[in-house]
């Protein structure tokens, strides 16, 4: 992992968190924007492949492709952001740490 020179805004939950752990911290909000980015990127590929005969099947699945690789990408970086505190996480915050509870402690 690189080195980031840019102090947290948020709290921290894990300053350097794995692939597992970011994808399986990823809320509605992110497969969205994956599911956007592989519509977008299928829609284009299609539309672009129609010009010439027989080729908007094959440019459709590597829009496919492509939307699908750049929707996991940035629904990584969400999810990581939110981990490593440069982005707002209140939820992630309330899901990962422990709460207090007076009559346990």
């Amino acid at each position: 992992m690189g080195i980031i020179l840019d102090e947290p805004k948020y709290k921290v939950i894990d300053s350097a968190p794995g692939l597992a752990k970011c994808f399986g911290n990823c809320s509605f909000e992110d497969m969205k924007i994956a599911a956007g980015a592989t519509f977008a990127a299928t829609t284009y590929g299609c539309l672009a492949g129609k010009g010439v005969k027989g080729m908007a099947g094959p440019s459709a699945y590597m829009g496919l492709a492509i939307g699908v690789t750049a929707g996991a990408l940035l629904a990584y970086q969400n999810s990581a952001g939110r981990l490593m505190g440069f982005k707002e996480n209140p939820d992630e915050v309330a899901k990962f740490t422990r709460m207090k509870r007076p009559y346990l402690d």
